[in-house]
């Protein structure tokens, strides 16, 4: 029986799933983000403000939305693999005479 092989990155993971406040502020952050960007965005449109102006500020939330998606999309995939590794390891323990036949 092999051990269960965790990379640094799986490592990480594991101990930051134990901890749910982090999740939990990120929520709070991202939610907090979109009401000021609502409260921002009727401000902008009760005003004058050039089109540069606004479209600055269009492009910086795109770049701050894409990095939170890309980021949640990186975590999401990282623990699918941390996951399938231990749903593997299991396996190997529940029936350690099947052997993989490479």
């Amino acid at each position: 029986m092999k051990d269960l092989e965790l990379t640094n990155i799986d490592k990480v993971l594991l101990e930051k799933s134990k901890n749910i406040s982090i999740t939990k502020k990120r929520i709070k952050m991202v939610i907090l983000f979109s009401i000021i960007s609502i409260f921002f965005t009727a401000y902008i449109y009760f005003n004058d403000f050039s089109p540069k102006f606004i479209t600055i500020l269009l492009l910086i939330y795109i770049l701050i939305t894409a990095y939170e998606k890309v980021s949640y999309g990186f975590a999401v995939i990282g623990y699918k693999n941390l996951i399938q590794k231990m749903n593997s390891y299991i396996e190997e323990l529940e029936n350690p005479t099947n052997t993989k036949k490479g």
